[in-house]
């Protein structure tokens, strides 16, 4: 036995019930910090697998009207403990009027957590507002007097009286009659309970701390997601936290009344839908965003709403360009779930009103792109709206499919009935078959090129190059055959640069030409191996074979002639003949479209900023055919040619199919003042390891790179604080 070690027996240690008891009366000391410990000690107890005793139930309830806040703070988890435990105890409430109230223990802790709604301490009403949302099996008719502005009474509630319907009696002079509007609180017939739960979720809501709003909102999420009837009547109440002072706080509320609606349906009246569009001048982006996610799943009680629903997101869309592809999906939830409603519409959306046909619109406006994708998501559920359709919108239809995959619906899927469908889909089909012989036939030309560069036969090889260029290029916009097409031009343009350096090795030009076609050469054959997904061995060998000549070209360009190494690299030159290059599988190519952020080029005003606070640009893209993340980067190329790399996270990066993804991150520019407004360059760009990594670098004399989108100019200015004024 160690020294100061007590010697006590199995039978000296105290049992649980024992320790608690003892806890007990520390709970019920003169000193705040004491009564805190022993709550806690308590909660240390339930953390470690001891049960609580139910008597101690009574002590938490008068916890809750301690003067210490920390007390006040404990006790309330020491409630919510005691709840689950014993959920299902009957316990009596003696009430004011000395009447005996049965009720659950579960119900009767709920409600006096939501009394503590009212408390004087933010932190505890913070907390009470976090725990309420915890309660998922409470009574509905407790549940729904959380949202109730009425008083509630022990068995009816009460709304406030007029004091005229009394009028008709004669008062004395001791009556002082109840004036209009007001309860008399002291009748017999009115007994107001001692703890309700009567508009706890409201005075949450209209709580003047953002932190004790924040609670409420998702408590309120949380019930709504176990009880349908509850979810209907905070509706209301989440709308109109749309229009709260704080960002964070409206965010949170769009965000869960969007929770909700995927879970049950919720409907939007005239005054509700208004609250909500006017959320769609929110300078925020997400904010904006998350508006149209929620607006996807709510149902319009009126088909008279569709018109003032549809100019809104318009008008959202002409002043922020940038939500256009949100915006569009918002058309798209919109459309499938309001069937009905959108077909009554139909002819004022196509202008078929007059007793003319009607004619064609711009595939490109954005209202007309808008208005197909709600009557082609539509259809799903009301497939009459096709049989109205003018038969333009078929062509539309094939290439809005094409530029917005994820706004249209897929005809073939839901068995659409379109006018002449079948034949089209036949000629489709034929077509697709003519390009497939078209492409063989090219490919064919193409590999042909390999005999005529051995033979020496330079100019033939050329004008087929030509032949084959012009094939190609028409048929990289057929998506089935894109990226073998893709890939077959960068060959070429591989060739033609190798049938170059044979023809001019021993110009005037020589060094010089032969140095910038050796610097093309590697470049390209970088392109082609890490820009290009599906390659076979052939192929990567064809590559590497490139790479070496390119390094031997570059190398002779910088050696004397006198050199015993120039003699061996001019034989090697000469004897140079390319490899057979085998492409039999779907090659696909590695490429990105920027969603998000829209060019603003001149005349547009710049976005001027202070330059001692960085520029925050929301970045979102789809990126195709990336077999490796990693090496993804947004690049930012500054006036004067400086280049900056910023690497999105895995959280950025949504998986939509196999190599395929949706990009959304934030990027920080941080620059000192110019002296006027000038353009910066952002795309998207991926990372490659070269072969040698120092000499492949100097020789490419560029970054190790490959764009996988098209630029996007970016008009800004960073003013100095001293002269800054916003325009």
């Amino acid at each position: 036995m160690k020294d100061g070690q007590s010697n006590l027996n199995a039978l000296d240690f105290l049992n649980e019930i024992q320790i608690q008891k003892m806890i007990h009366r520390f709970g019920e000391d003169p000193d705040p910090r004491v009564r805190t410990a022993a709550i806690r000690a308590f909660l240390h107890l339930h953390q470690r697998g001891c049960k609580l005793d139910l008597s101690l139930y009574k002590l938490c309830v008068t916890c809750l009207t301690d003067d210490s806040e920390e007390v006040r703070f404990e006790a309330l988890s020491l409630i919510w403990v005691l709840s689950t435990i014993y959920p299902q105890e009957m316990r009596n409430d003696v009430l004011d009027d000395n009447t005996i109230q049965n009720i659950r223990l579960l119900d009767d802790a709920f409600t006096k957590i939501c009394d503590m709604v009212n408390d004087r301490s933010v932190k505890v009403r913070s907390k009470a507002c976090t725990i309420m949302g915890s309660y998922h099996q409470v009574d509905e008719s407790i549940l729904l007097e959380t949202l109730s502005q009425e008083i509630i009474t022990h068995g009816k509630s009460w709304k406030p009286i007029s004091g005229h319907i009394k009028s008709k009696k004669v008062f004395t002079p001791r009556f002082i009659p109840t004036p209009e509007g007001d309860l008399d609180v002291e009748s017999a017939e009115l007994r107001i309970l001692k703890s309700s739960a009567c508009g706890a979720f409201i005075h949450g809501l209209e709580d003047a701390y953002q932190d004790v709003r924040n609670a409420a909102i998702d408590s309120i999420c949380q019930l709504c997601m176990h009880n349908e009837k509850f979810s209907k009547r905070s509706v209301e109440f989440l709308v109109d936290m749309f229009q709260d002072e704080i960002d964070f706080v409206r965010l949170n509320s769009i965000k869960s009344l969007h929770k909700i609606g995927t879970q049950y349906p919720i409907e939007l009246d005239s005054e509700l839908l208004q609250i909500t569009l006017s959320v769609l001048n929110d300078a925020d982006p997400l904010v904006r965003e998350s508006t149209h996610g929620m607006l996807g799943v709510a149902k319009l009680k009126s088909p008279d709403l569709i018109p003032i629903f549809i100019k809104s997101l318009l008008a959202s869309m002409a002043r922020y360009p940038e939500d256009q592809l949100s915006i569009y999906q918002c058309f798209r939830r919109v459309g499938s779930t309001h069937g009905d409603y959108i077909e009554r519409f139909v002819p004022k959306f196509f202008k078929m009103e007059s007793s003319y046909i009607s004619k064609e619109i711009n595939q490109n406006a954005p209202e007309h792109v808008g208005h197909l994708i709600l009557a082609f998501n539509a259809s799903i559920s009301n497939p009459k709206i096709l049989s109205m359709l003018p038969a333009y919108t078929n062509r539309h239809y094939e290439y809005l499919r094409i530029k917005f995959p994820q706004c249209f619906p897929d005809v073939k899927v839901h068995n659409f009935i379109i006018h002449n469908l079948a034949t089209k889909f036949n000629v489709l089909y034929l077509i697709n078959k003519h390009i497939q012989l078209f492409m063989e036939h090219t490919i064919k030309a193409v590999l042909e090129l390999e005999h005529l560069f051995r033979v020496r036969d330079f100019k033939a090889a050329l004008r087929s190059i030509k032949y084959c260029k012009s094939n190609l290029k028409y048929i990289s916009h057929v998506p089935l055959f894109s990226g073998n097409a893709k890939f077959f031009l960068k060959y070429l343009e591989c060739i033609k640069a190798l049938i170059k350096i044979k023809q001019t090795y021993m110009g005037v030009n020589f060094i010089n030409s032969e140095t910038d076609t050796a610097v093309n050469l590697l470049t390209l054959s970088y392109i082609m191996e890490y820009g290009f997904l599906g390659l076979e061995s052939s192929a990567r060998q064809f590559l590497v074979h490139i790479r070496i000549f390119a390094h031997v070209v570059w190398f002779l360009s910088h050696l004397s002639k006198n050199s015993d190494k120039y003699v061996i690299y001019v034989t090697y030159k000469s004897d140079f003949n390319i490899l057979e290059i085998g492409l039999n599988s779907v090659v696909k190519c590695s490429e990105a479209t920027i969603i998000r952020p829209v060019s603003n080029p001149n005349p547009a005003p710049p976005i001027d900023f202070q330059s001692q606070f960085p520029l925050t640009i929301n970045v979102e893209a789809e990126v195709n055919n990336v077999d490796d993340v990693n090496t993804l980067a947004v690049q930012i190329t500054l006036p004067d040619q400086s280049i900056q790399h910023f690497r999105p996270s895995s959280a950025d990066l949504v998986t939509t199919q196999p190599n395929n993804y949706q990009l959304k991150t934030q990027i920080d520019i941080s620059q000192s003042a110019w002296t006027g407004p000038s353009y910066i360059q952002l795309k998207i760009v991926r990372d490659f390891q070269p072969d040698i990594p120092d000499l492949d670098k100097h020789i490419m004399r560029t970054e190790s790179t490959l764009d996988l989108s098209d630029a996007i100019e970016f008009y800004i200015w960073p003013k100095d604080s001293s002269n800054w004024v916003r325009a």
